[in-house]
């Protein structure tokens, strides 16, 4: 027999897709508050901080209008957008180092490039001075 769902249970709506100026305004909004953000400490009083900021964020992106996000809905975006733009420059390094000429990389988007010159010098961007990649 095939489960049935019950009335009592309520399914839960799809939002909307984020759109490229929702997510350059992330960008933006992350950036101000980056140095909380990106602390690497995790107690207590920082962790309070990192949530206070994120909350701050996510206020300034419901306060334009339109889809109403959560702060998990946010922070995911954003790490889905760090990790795309990291995979756009490991892959631009790639082709440059690749022998045989052939047609220039395509060019990264903005948000790629906003979020590559924020995370500069980061290791998790850009590995570790001296360091051998594998």
């Amino acid at each position: 027999m095939a489960a049935t769902p019950s009335k009592n249970i309520k399914l839960k709506k799809r939002s909307k897709n984020f759109s490229v100026d929702e997510i350059l305004f992330i960008v933006e909004e992350v950036e101000k508050y980056s140095e909380i953000i990106t602390a690497k400490q995790s107690n207590l009083i920082t962790n309070a901080k990192k949530a206070a900021a994120w909350q701050k964020v996510v206020d300034a992106i419901n306060f334009r209008g339109g889809v109403i996000r959560t702060v998990d809905q946010v922070r995911e975006r954003y790490r889905k957008t760090c990790s795309k733009a990291n995979g756009e420059r490991i892959a631009q390094k790639q082709h440059r180092l690749k022998t045989g000429g052939g047609p220039p990389p395509p060019a990264k988007d903005a948000i790629s490039e906003k979020i590559l010159q924020l995370n500069d010098n980061a290791p998790n961007f850009v590995g570790i001075g001296g360091g051998v990649e594998v």
